[in-house]
């Protein structure tokens, strides 16, 4: 591929991934409804890839009744954990949610070693979950000195829930689910339209509406995290295409540094010199996390999960879902390049913060 072509899509990455999450956050604290701002940046990327699939541009699957019934529960785990996003961010500061998403891995290595196939943790990857697991309990404490809302934090638990059962199903529906690439993009947009309603009852967030003021600057917001949303489904998806998974992680790091230092610089809504060294640890430790081999048997991993398997009567051979060949990490990557990096997260599937690519090209919770 030629240099230009890695260059733009590179330069187009960096600048809407590193502008995302403080587009999201923005919007939300000029127009406190996020539900609503969800729905219209699905809205705008299903739209923008009609369009697009219909100039002949890109090729995109068509709507039929059986992909719907099959894909459905993909935009209902996706649209329910960007909706946990923007409520983390309704309540708490951008550096809040960073860290709950470097907690993510966590959360991966279990379910990865439980239900997937895989080994238990590295050495490398058990010192990767000491500076997570220390980095975060440093910045909860800081946080709680400073006054946190348990709102932010209730949010918190119910994303990380959501991407856990988000890991277990949607790696089954990709391998059992046959679809083009923005063929996802345009369903999991759409399809995740009709789960707003809920969410906007569900919250009350609908009594906002009539005390709502609508600014020139509100709007100019939303409208950038659309843009944002969708650009970096689309720049991500060729960038990732053309260059290494460490050079794209590595991009994707500094995207992360840059947010938070321009949400450091521009307001004062934003974690304290502590609490931005205990973020620090996180993102260093879930940069050096690498996803677990497969698990052999007669190894100890083996060993352990056949033990807790039969403590449990059995009960995770019968769950195991097939297609066990992946990390459940490596499915989740698509919880992100979707719309918005919430948020960096939220315009087309889901990206994930590990280093590998998933068979949907498309890059989370």
């Amino acid at each position: 591929m030629a240099v230009s072509t890695v260059l733009a899509y590179g330069i187009a990455y960096f600048f809407c991934s590193s502008t995302m999450l403080l587009a999201n956050k923005l919007a939300i604290h000029s127009i406190p409804a996020p539900a609503l701002i969800c729905t219209l940046q699905y809205a705008f990327s299903a739209f923008i890839v009609l369009i697009v699939s219909n100039l002949g541009l890109v090729e995109a699957d068509k709507f039929s009744i059986e992909l719907i019934k099959k894909y459905w529960k993909v935009p209902a785990l996706f649209s329910a954990a960007i909706f946990a996003n923007n409520k983390i961010l309704e309540y708490s500061n951008i550096e809040t949610f960073l860290v709950v998403r470097f907690t993510t891995p966590l959360l991966v290595s279990v379910v990865d070693f439980l239900l997937m196939g895989k080994s238990l943790p590295s050495t490398r990857n058990v010192g990767a979950f000491i500076l997570i697991i220390f980095g975060a309990s440093v910045y909860v404490w800081t946080d709680s000195e400073e006054g946190f809302q348990i709102k932010s934090y209730s949010w918190a638990a119910f994303y990380l829930f959501v991407i856990c059962v988000e890991m277990i199903y949607v790696k089954h529906i990709f391998n059992s689910v046959d679809m083009t690439v923005w063929g996802r993009v345009l369903y999991t947009n759409t399809l995740s339209l009709p789960f707003q309603p809920f969410f906007i009852v569900t919250t009350m967030e609908y009594a906002k509406y009539s005390d709502m003021t609508w600014t020139v600057e509100g709007i100019g917001f939303i409208l950038l995290s659309c843009v944002g949303g969708f650009g970096i489904s689309f720049a991500g998806t060729g960038f990732r295409a053309c260059v290494s998974a460490t050079t794209f992680t590595l991009v994707g790091v500094t995207n992360k540094i840059i947010s938070v230092t321009v949400n450091y610089l521009m307001w004062d809504q934003h974690a304290t010199n502590l609490g931005l060294a205990a973020l620090a640890l996180c993102l260093l430790g879930s940069t050096l996390y690498r996803p677990a081999g497969k698990r052999e048997i007669g190894s100890t991993s083996d060993n352990v999960w056949n033990t807790i398997n039969n403590v449990l009567g059995g009960a995770l051979q019968q769950h195991k879902l097939e297609g066990t060949d992946q990390t459940a990490t490596e499915k989740v990557k698509y919880t992100e390049l979707s719309t918005k990096e919430t948020t960096e997260d939220n315009t087309t599937t889901l990206e994930k913060e590990d280093n590998d690519t998933d068979k949907s090209g498309v890059q989370n919770v």
